[in-house]
């Protein structure tokens, strides 16, 4: 049984199901995925956290694993509750612009935005979600300042981005590729370590020359803390044995995704180190949850 803190169809959800698909034909039992949304990961997380920990119930963990207990002082739950299994597949952002913006590089849009303070426009799709953090990380690594305007979601935000109203955000590529294509936004850097090969043209924000500004969504999963490393081990070995398949792999690019794996121990310092890296930003930053 996992569960998947977002509505299913997302990226988290087809990442999941690219994996388990396979795992639950070489185990030959099946892999029950449910979404359960809300509170950007709040619900789920609270559910998987009493469940028993005995390996039949997991999570898709996000980094709202670290940063939800950061923003909120009475918090439920902390990273510390689960036990990582194993890190699958990173979705990066796009640092997208509407075209009608005279800017057609990350330098000439924080030139543009600092002529500017405050009159720029841009996104917020819930506080401590991954967009959110990337936008206030791209903010206090290049010194602007903009105007947030919240959403209820990603998706709600699209139609102020392609007429205008929203100057700049951090957008899933999956979902922003059919835009870039059709050329009413522009896709000035990615979010991530290396260039997407469905998108060659577009650099790395450390390539912009904001590596500071890297923040690479993740995906991976998790179980109650205290399941038996036994099982844990047992899980990994599954799944990393899945995201090694080609057409794993393939599912996984379609959606703009690529494969991590590794061992747990290389997902709990993935998470270490995410729970390093936030408090200073949401300090500087004064993030707070509404």
């Amino acid at each position: 049984h996992i569960v998947v803190p977002y509505p299913a169809g997302g990226t988290p959800d087809l990442v999941t199901r690219a994996a388990a698909d396979k795992v639950a034909t070489s185990i030959g039992q099946p892999l029950v995925i449910e979404a359960k949304p809300g509170a950007n990961g709040n619900i789920a997380a609270l559910a998987v956290k009493s469940a028993a920990p005995d390996g039949y119930t997991l999570m898709v963990a996000a980094p709202f694993l670290t940063i939800n207990p950061l923003l909120d002082a009475n918090s439920r739950f902390t990273s510390k509750d689960f036990a990582p299994v194993v890190a699958l597949a990173a979705s990066p952002n796009l640092l997208v612009v509407p075209s009608s913006l005279p800017v057609k590089s990350v330098q000439e849009l924080i030139a543009y935005a600092k002529a500017r303070p405050g009159k720029l426009n841009t996104a917020n799709h819930g506080t401590g979600t991954s967009n959110h953090m990337g936008t206030e990380l791209f903010l206090s690594a290049t010194g602007t300042d903009m105007a947030m305007i919240g959403y209820k979601g990603q998706i709600q935000s699209i139609p102020d981005l392609l007429n205008g109203q929203i100057d700049f955000m951090f957008f899933a590529a999956g979902q922003a590729a059919p835009h870039i294509k059709s050329g009413k936004i522009r896709a000035l850097a990615i979010s991530a370590e290396s260039r997407l090969p469905s998108l060659p043209d577009v650099p790395t924000v450390s390539e912009a020359g904001v590596p500071a500004a890297v923040a690479l969504p993740w995906y991976g999963l998790v179980a109650p803390a205290g399941t038996p490393q036994g099982i844990i081990d047992k899980l990994n070995a599954e799944f990393n044995r899945a995201l090694r398949q080609p057409d794993v792999i393939e599912r996984l690019q379609a959606i703009y995704a690529s494969p991590i794996g590794g061992s747990a121990a290389d997902f709990q310092r993935l998470i270490a180190a995410e729970n390093a890296r936030w408090p200073e930003v949401i300090k500087q930053r004064g993030i707070k949850v509404e």
